[in-house]
C-alpha cells in the first residue's frame, strides 16, 4: 500500500496483513504446485477496500521470486480478482510467459479515486527485490 505522503505498508509472505487487517495474504506457495486446490488459485489475498486506511491511495500487486530465479521460468502466471460474495470473476488477466527478465513484476494497481477504486493492469518489470527500492520505484512511476 502506498500513500501520497510517502507512507507505505508492505503485505507479503513474511507480513501477511496490514495493521487494520484490511488486506490479508493467505501465505506463499513456494513450489507453484498446490495439490489441495487443483485448478484453483495457488495464492490468495483478501482485500476489504472499504477498510483500507484513507492515508493509502494505491495498492500494488507484484509477483516476486526471492530465490534468485527469474520470472521468465514460471508458467501459467495470472492475476484474478473475484467478488467473494457472488463468486463472480471481475478480472482474469494472464501474464505473458517468458517475457520477464527480472525476479519481480508489477502486475496491477488499484487506485483510490473519489469514493471508489479503479484497477489498472500494469505488467511491468520491477527490476529489484529490495523493498525500499521497490516502494520508491512505485512512488515515482505510478
Amino acid at each position: 500500500m502506498l500513500g501520497q505522503g510517502g507512507s507505505s505498508e508492505l503485505i507479503c509472505y513474511y507480513n501477511l496483513s496490514d495493521k487494520k487487517r484490511s488486506i490479508v495474504h493467505h501465505g506463499d506457495n513456494l513450489t507453484g504446485i498446490d495439490s489441495d486446490t487443483e485448478g484453483q488459485d495457488d495464492e490468495t489475498i483478501d482485500i476489504d477496500l472499504d477498510s483500507v486506511p484513507v492515508c493509502y491511495d494505491r495498492l500494488f500487486f507484484v509477483y516476486n521470486i526471492y530465490s534468485g530465479q527469474m520470472l521468465s521460468s514460471l508458467k501459467n502466471m495470472y492475476f484474478r480478482i473475484a467478488d467473494p460474495e457472488s463468486g463472480t470473476t471481475l478480472i482474469d488477466y494472464r501474464l505473458h510467459q517468458g517475457s520477464y527478465r527480472d525476479s519481480a513484476v508489477v502486475v496491477a494497481m488499484i487506485r483510490r479515486e473519489g469514493d471508489g477504486w479503479k484497477i489498472k493492469a500494469i505488467e511491468r518489470n520491477a527490476g529489484t527485490i529490495d523493498v525500499a527500492d521497490f516502494v520508491r520505484h512505485c512512488a515515482r512511476n505510478f
